[in-house]
């Protein structure tokens, strides 16, 4: 049997120990025990990458784990390993179906996160301060004192806590960072509405995919990027079409950076349901 087969068969061991023992904890993980396999989570538990870095598939989504990385696997999911660096290198805490029990219904609406993201990037103070507590927690399962199982769930709990913490953290920035990008967006579309339509346009100025700047303007405000870009045009466009009553619509057109009048009532009929003459004499009744 390869040290590899051996230290496997010891992690499976340890992890069908759990419930009799609340918590176990497996340090120096150098890695997966079972590669390219699909393994459904029993048990909750928490990862902290300390090095390197592995790649996974998170029930549908790919995903990796990387250095300075927490990453918490709840029950009944399903996640394989296909690749770890020579220098991987984790501290793994698995938690017994009880106190995982008291966890979730300690973090309450929070669990949505858990399910939705595999991992959470730590800032340095936070990595250490989460590392004691592992060492903590690894001696505190060793020791026979008396009130040991209250310690582990009193610890179980402080260290769920400063996870869930630092989750709550890492989701503040994402949506002050997506508010970010929608303002820098809306200044964009404010300066060069007449020069493009196109969301690949504005995303090119952000430095960001098409895809990810649509996502993020439709999930911070409710609206797709490509109707932001449509409404301040047309309202644009019906305000010269109210202002200047005996102004022409091949104007018009040019004001707004559109080729030619045509092109402009396609885009304005399509938006509105009526083509600009029309609007100009329903506006004038």
């Amino acid at each position: 049997m390869s040290n590899y087969d051996s230290k496997a068969l010891e992690w499976q061991r340890q992890v069908e120990q759990v419930d009799q023992q609340d918590v176990i904890v497996l340090e120096n993980v150098d890695r997966w025990p079972a590669y390219n396999k699909i393994i459904e989570t029993h048990s909750l538990s928490i990862n902290l990458c300390s090095r390197g870095y592995c790649r996974t598939k998170y029930d549908t989504k790919e995903g990796v784990f990387q250095q300075h990385d927490i990453a918490v696997l709840l029950p009944s999911h399903f996640i394989m390993c296909y690749e770890s660096s020579p220098d991987y290198l984790c501290t793994t805490i698995f938690v017994s179906q009880k106190l995982n029990s008291q966890m979730m219904n300690a973090i309450g609406k929070n669990i949505i996160r858990y399910h939705k993201d595999l991992t959470c990037h730590l800032n340095e103070e936070q990595f250490h301060n989460l590392n004691f507590m592992t060492h903590v927690m690894k001696k505190m399962c060793a020791s026979n004192k008396s009130h040991r199982s209250e310690y582990i769930h009193h610890l179980t709990s402080i260290i769920f806590l400063m996870i869930d913490d630092y989750w709550t953290e890492k989701d503040n920035l994402r949506e002050k960072r997506s508010e970010e990008i929608f303002s820098k967006f809306y200044d964009l579309l404010l300066k060069h509405y007449k020069e493009s339509r196109e969301v690949s346009f504005y995303a090119a100025k952000l430095c960001l995919t098409q895809k990810y700047l649509s996502s993020v303007i439709h999930k911070t405000t409710g609206t797709k990027a490509s109707e932001w870009i449509t409404n301040y045009i047309v309202m644009q466009a019906k305000k010269l079409l109210m202002e200047h009553p005996r102004r022409n619509i091949q104007t018009i057109s040019y004001q707004l950076g559109f080729n030619d009048q045509a092109a402009f009532t396609r885009y304005f009929k399509r938006a509105t349901g009526e083509n600009p003459t029309q609007f100009r004499e329903n506006d004038s009744e």
